[in-house]
């Protein structure tokens, strides 16, 4: 009761602060008792976590002592699974295999497991030698509604995906093999072809078929036998003319090694909001040319610098200023001012404009007409 009547003689402000002061130390009390309550169940989440991870890394231990595979001669329709991860089977195409081989019918040739989901033709050539099928007999395969089908029309061959041991497989000849691996090592392949199709054709014509169907990345070269060691080459620009850059249209633009009609708009119409091109660099600038482009234009133009359009700060208002690319508002107000107030304009005074840094006196400069 005392303490009540001692609360009572305070301000009601006093009283207030007294009250908030009470509700806070609760607060923190209730909060450490809280907190205490989680902190224990998340450490006991984090040693199981951690005992949870320990199981996935040794997991992980046991998976990657079957990363590299283990070639042996096998029965399809004997060899259990350790078998199959041995070989390299991931586990999408031993279930298919082992559901094949159960639901559907045993394997009687080496071809069969072409048929087997998930097997391609490269896995297929790696494992080819190995297969050994007991009582097997060549035959052809058949399906309901056609005629027999040749088995190496199902052999799709993608020479980008093989290695030169499967190059050799293909193509026996060692000297065209090796040439075809150093091809394409350096060429992009577009198409796949059926081994069938490699098989009736002679080494001539898988040559200019390859070449055909082949992205050049370099001037690789690829030689055959039959062509007396020929060499194609991608072919290369020559008899290069150079254009001045300020004062071409878009015709004479085209000329130019590496630009078309599209390239040829975007430079004139950057040029126009410029004033023209003080250096080649510029060319960085405008839409769509990158590295591989200016090494090609870089070396057919000449820039005239006295074809530049300069810009006259007391004749041109801040908004006309503001248009040109390398000049933001804060910058065109102030040279504005500057070329307006005061007689006598050097490259002192635009550094001395506080918009106006190194960098950007540098671009500015050769587009403003200073007359003293």
């Amino acid at each position: 009761m005392n303490l009540l009547k001692n609360f009572l003689l305070f301000t009601k402000s006093q009283q207030r602060g007294i009250l908030v002061l009470i509700i806070l130390l609760f607060s923190i009390i209730v909060f450490r008792f809280i907190f205490s309550f989680f902190y224990k169940n998340i450490t006991n989440n984090i040693d199981e976590n951690t005992e949870y991870i320990k199981q996935i890394e040794a997991l992980n231990n046991k998976m990657n002592s079957f990363k590299k595979p283990i070639l042996f001669s096998f029965d399809p329709n004997k060899i259990d699974e350790k078998g199959l991860i041995k070989l390299g089977f991931n586990n999408h195409q031993i279930n298919s295999l082992i559901k094949y081989r159960t639901k559907i019918h045993k394997f009687t040739s080496k071809e069969d497991l072409l048929n087997v989901y998930g097997i391609d033709s490269l896995f297929w050539l790696k494992i080819y030698d190995y297969i050994d099928i007991s009582n097997s007999k060549n035959k052809k395969i058949s399906y309901k509604g056609k005629k027999h089908i040749n088995k190496e029309d199902l052999i799709w061959i993608n020479f980008n995906n093989l290695n030169k041991d499967s190059i050799e497989k293909i193509v026996t000849n060692k000297n065209i093999s090796n040439n075809l691996f150093a091809w394409i090592k350096n060429n992009k392949i577009t198409k796949n072809i059926p081994l069938s199709t490699i098989k009736t054709h002679d080494y001539k014509w898988l040559t200019t078929w390859i070449k055909n169907n082949s992205t050049i990345k370099n001037n690789s070269t690829i030689k055959n036998n039959s062509t007396k060691n020929k060499k194609y080459t991608k072919k290369t620009k020559t008899n290069l003319i150079k254009i001045e850059i300020n004062s071409a249209n878009k015709e004479e633009l085209k000329k130019i090694y590496g630009i078309g009609d599209v390239l040829s708009k975007r430079i004139i119409k950057y040029r126009k909001l410029l004033g023209g091109f003080y250096s080649k660099k510029q060319l960085y600038e405008v839409y769509g040319i990158k590295q591989d482009n200016y090494k090609k234009i870089s070396s057919q133009i000449i820039i005239d610098t006295n074809k530049i359009k300069k810009i006259n700060p007391k004749k041109q208002n801040i908004k006309e200023l503001r248009l040109h690319p390398y000049i933001n508002n804060q910058q065109a107000i102030e040279i504005y001012q500057l070329f307006n107030n005061q007689e006598i304009i050097n490259d002192s005074s635009l550094l001395n404009l506080k918009s106006i840094k190194t960098f950007d006196f540098n671009r500015i400069k050769p587009y403003l007409l200073i007359e003293n």
